[in-house]
């Protein structure tokens, strides 16, 4: 498929249903980013641009007594365990190396250079994703890998919500 097909296809909003990570082969059940639980949103548009909002559910990273706007009371070390454990990010995206057969669409995703992002060296940055977009009677699913290190993989599960 022709990535701008695959951009159209691909256009949507999902909410993550399931995370995997991979520390030196072995499943990491409280990641040190995630903690035990991973709550997120992906939303990519047909004009080519994603936006996600990645946060950990982990009540131990999570501090209940936040609001925003911040309240001069609250202490600057709940705030950037919290921002430890978020990432949020807007930009463009492009597809590359696509595969498709009957019920999978499959490549690489790019999510940037990244226009805006909570951590700012990430700014301008590109973020490559394996893909795979899958069709299923319960609806589609797209499944995001990442291989961050030589010893760390990720896979994340979103299912489409609209």
């Amino acid at each position: 498929m022709r990535p701008d097909t695959v951009i159209a296809a691909l256009a949507g909003t999902y909410l993550i249903q399931n995370s995997t990570t991979l520390i030196n082969g072995t499943r990491a059940v409280d990641n040190f980013v995630w903690g035990t639980t991973l709550h997120g949103i992906i939303s990519y548009t047909a004009s080519g641009y994603v936006s996600a909002l990645l946060t950990t559910g982990d009540a131990r990273f999570m501090p209940q007594n936040l609001t925003f706007p911040y309240k001069d009371d609250q202490p600057d070390s709940e705030w950037a365990l919290v921002g430890k454990h978020t990432l949020a990010y807007v930009g463009p995206v492009r597809i590359e190396n696509t595969t498709t057969n009957s019920s999978r669409e499959s490549g690489t995703v790019v999510h940037g250079p990244l226009m805006v992002c909570d951590i700012p060296s990430y700014v301008g940055v590109e973020l490559r994703r394996e893909y795979t977009l899958v069709k299923r009677r319960e609806g589609t699913w797209l499944r995001l890998v990442t291989i961050n290190t030589a010893t760390t993989y990720s896979e994340l599960w979103f299912q489409k919500l609209d």
